[in-house]
Protein backbone atom coordinates (compact mmCIF):
# COMPACT_ATOMS: atom_id res chain seq x y z
CA UNK A 1 0.00 0.00 0.00
CA UNK A 2 1.38 3.33 -0.79
CA UNK A 3 2.25 5.79 1.90
CA UNK A 4 0.16 9.05 1.96
CA UNK A 5 1.87 12.23 2.56
CA UNK A 6 -0.98 14.25 4.59
CA UNK A 7 -0.34 17.46 7.47
CA UNK A 8 -1.31 16.24 10.89
CA UNK A 9 -5.03 18.54 10.63
CA UNK A 10 -5.61 16.72 6.94
CA UNK A 11 -5.68 13.49 8.87
CA UNK A 12 -8.28 14.89 11.45
CA UNK A 13 -10.29 16.04 8.61
CA UNK A 14 -10.36 13.20 7.48
CA UNK A 15 -11.01 11.51 10.92
CA UNK A 16 -14.26 13.87 11.17
CA UNK A 17 -15.99 12.64 7.76
CA UNK A 18 -15.90 8.87 9.34
CA UNK A 19 -18.94 7.58 10.29
CA UNK A 20 -19.91 7.45 13.99
CA UNK A 21 -19.16 3.59 14.24
CA UNK A 22 -15.98 4.81 12.37
CA UNK A 23 -15.09 7.30 14.77
CA UNK A 24 -15.28 4.88 17.47
CA UNK A 25 -12.84 2.63 16.01
CA UNK A 26 -10.57 5.23 15.49
CA UNK A 27 -10.90 6.11 18.67
CA UNK A 28 -10.38 3.08 20.40
CA UNK A 29 -7.33 2.40 18.49
CA UNK A 30 -6.42 5.79 19.50
CA UNK A 31 -7.07 5.67 23.10
CA UNK A 32 -4.97 1.58 22.99
CA UNK A 33 -2.39 3.48 21.43
CA UNK A 34 -2.06 6.11 23.92
CA UNK A 35 -2.20 3.51 26.87
CA UNK A 36 0.81 1.39 25.51
CA UNK A 37 2.48 4.94 24.71
CA UNK A 38 2.55 6.13 28.50
CA UNK A 39 3.18 2.15 29.63
CA UNK A 40 6.33 2.12 27.61
CA UNK A 41 7.25 5.62 29.22
CA UNK A 42 7.28 3.85 32.90
CA UNK A 43 8.79 1.16 31.74
CA UNK A 44 11.84 3.09 30.16
CA UNK A 45 11.81 5.32 33.18
CA UNK A 46 12.26 2.16 35.43
CA UNK A 47 15.21 0.92 33.10
CA UNK A 48 16.93 4.07 33.70
CA UNK A 49 16.25 4.15 37.80
CA UNK A 50 17.61 0.59 37.31
CA UNK A 51 20.81 1.61 35.46
CA UNK A 52 21.51 4.25 37.84
CA UNK A 53 21.81 2.15 40.59
CA UNK A 54 24.26 0.28 38.83
CA UNK A 55 26.21 2.94 37.24
CA UNK A 56 25.58 2.55 33.59
CA UNK A 57 24.04 5.43 31.87
CA UNK A 58 21.06 4.47 29.73
CA UNK A 59 20.74 7.41 28.04
CA UNK A 60 24.09 6.84 25.95
CA UNK A 61 23.96 3.03 25.42
CA UNK A 62 22.72 2.65 21.57
CA UNK A 63 19.28 0.96 21.07
CA UNK A 64 21.19 -2.22 20.26
CA UNK A 65 22.75 -1.87 23.88
CA UNK A 66 19.82 -1.35 25.98
CA UNK A 67 17.88 -4.52 24.23
CA UNK A 68 21.19 -6.29 24.81
CA UNK A 69 21.06 -5.21 28.72
CA UNK A 70 17.48 -5.55 29.01
CA UNK A 71 17.66 -9.38 27.66
CA UNK A 72 20.49 -10.37 30.01
CA UNK A 73 18.86 -8.84 33.08
CA UNK A 74 15.67 -11.02 32.16
CA UNK A 75 17.78 -14.11 31.91
CA UNK A 76 19.88 -14.03 34.77
CA UNK A 77 19.42 -16.64 37.36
Amino acid sequence: MPKLELSEEQVLELLLQLSPEGKRKALEILRRHVEWEQVADKVRERWKEICVGRGIDWERLSDEGKEALVDEWLHQR
